[in-house]
């Protein structure tokens, strides 16, 4: 059964990390720091985890930096 759990999270972060990917970067090249898949998988799944504010995100970022770093490895 916890081989089942892990597999069902891992789908579940392929399709949110494939919707994401999808999404057109409108910014200005010369004017960004970060991809915008990067600040959207972060902004998502800080608030699913209970984070109400930037500053929440970015503490949760910070404190998740190694699981954050690896995720485009799940697209």
């Amino acid at each position: 059964m916890f081989s089942y759990l892990i597999y069902d999270q891992i789908m579940s972060l392929n399709i949110l990390a494939q919707h994401l990917s999808g999404i057109n970067d409108i910014r200005q090249s010369g004017k960004t720091l970060y991809p915008l898949f990067d600040i959207l998988f972060l902004a998502v799944t800080a608030v699913i985890a209970g984070c109400a504010g930037w500053e929440e995100i970015e503490d949760f970022g910070e404190a998740r930096i190694v699981f954050l770093l690896m995720t485009p490895l799940l697209v």
